[in-house]
């Protein structure tokens, strides 16, 4: 079971099963995927790094909101799933 279900792009917010069992919060954290860079190695590289530290900074927030609420830190949209696994905007 999962507490915490986070998506980081649109495909798979898309393409993934909405409920999982045990899950009670899920983010969609919409990331440009760092693939689809254009431009020299370096620009691409630098568009890799970038996702990652803009990864990193939502799960720091995100971590230090877990310990204290149930729910989702100021900016970081998040649904909560019924009993049923249907899921509702929170």
């Amino acid at each position: 079971s999962f507490d915490y279900v986070v998506f980081v792009c649109a495909e798979a917010d898309a393409a993934c099963p909405r409920a999982f069992p045990g899950s009670l919060v899920r983010w969609f954290w919409p990331f440009e995927d760092p693939a689809a860079a254009t431009g020299t190695p370096q620009q691409q590289l630098a568009a890799f790094r970038t996702v990652r530290d803009l990864i990193e900074q939502r799960i720091v927030a995100m971590l230090a909101v877990v310990n204290t609420s149930p729910c989702c830190a100021p900016g970081m949209p998040c649904e909560s799933q019924t009993a049923q696994g249907q899921t509702r905007a929170v």
